[in-house]
């Protein structure tokens, strides 16, 4: 593990200096909101051209299959008994894929 890196290419010094700041994309900026509706995203596009900028995209952040399975692990021990529904089961029910519904752990007789 390492806090700085340099990157060489045919012997000559290219980047030098922390991961992190190397990794930023420096000619733009990221605004992360909660979820806007279209009359809201038209809002900020008018606000951003009033200050020279142009919005680029609208999307939905992603997490890496990393955070992914934590983020799964930490709520599975909060919520013992949760189960995957698949997508076509949980249309039927007005419940999300994305949410897993409380199933009842089996009971022996």
């Amino acid at each position: 593990v390492c806090d700085r890196i340099a990157i060489l290419y045919e012997g000559e010094l290219k980047e030098l200096g922390r991961v992190d700041d190397l990794l930023k994309e420096q000619g733009q900026t990221q605004l992360l909101t909660t979820r806007l509706n279209d009359e809201a995203i038209k809002d900020v596009e008018e606000v951003l051209g009033r200050h020279g900028a142009k919005l680029i995209s609208v999307d939905h952040p992603t997490n890496s299959l990393e955070d992914l399975f934590l983020k799964t692990v930490h709520e599975s021990r909060e919520r013992p008994g949760r189960r995957y529904v698949p997508r076509e089961e949980a249309e039927g029910d007005g419940s999300s894929a994305s949410e897993p519904k409380q199933t009842e752990p089996a009971v022996d007789p």
